[in-house]
């Protein structure tokens, strides 16, 4: 089960939000999603729990707490995935689209592969640019 946390400020990183967590239950993954031109979070990050009860319960205590004089929202994701980080490829093919499938939860439309976690598309990215694909050379890069 995962929790989205929102409000949070600038600073605020993946060791800090594991370190807070880790006080009540530990988290099994903790992700933000990072704008790839600023390289700057957006103000909020997905906290992955072991069970459904350890994110219900650390919601319950973490809701409103304040970090660095702002009060965080948190609430619990109602989807099964979370999606992005995307990835814009040229040329448009079947098989970079199944290669995607390789490094992650993704959803493809057209030239635009999104990504549930940064780092698969990161890994997508160095492991698929500038490689020849059906006989073309792929270019994959953020998304603008």
């Amino acid at each position: 089960m995962t929790l989205i946390v929102t409000d949070l400020p600038e600073n605020v990183d993946e060791e800090l939000m594991y370190e807070l967590f880790l006080q009540f239950r530990q988290p099994k993954c903790i992700s933000f999603p990072y704008d790839p031109v600023t390289q700057k979070h957006f103000g909020k990050c997905f906290v992955e729990f072991y069970s459904q009860q350890d994110a219900v319960d650390s919601m319950n205590v973490f809701d409103n707490v304040k970090l660095y004089q702002r009060q965080i929202k948190i609430h619990l994701q109602q989807s099964s995935a979370q999606f992005y980080f995307k990835v814009f490829t040229s040329p448009n093919s079947k098989s970079i689209q199944n290669i995607a499938l390789c490094f992650g939860t993704c959803e493809v439309s057209g030239n635009f592969i999104t990504f549930s976690r940064r780092e698969d598309a990161e890994q997508f990215i160095e492991k698929v640019n500038q490689q020849t694909i059906d006989g073309k050379t792929v270019k994959a890069e953020w998304a603008k």
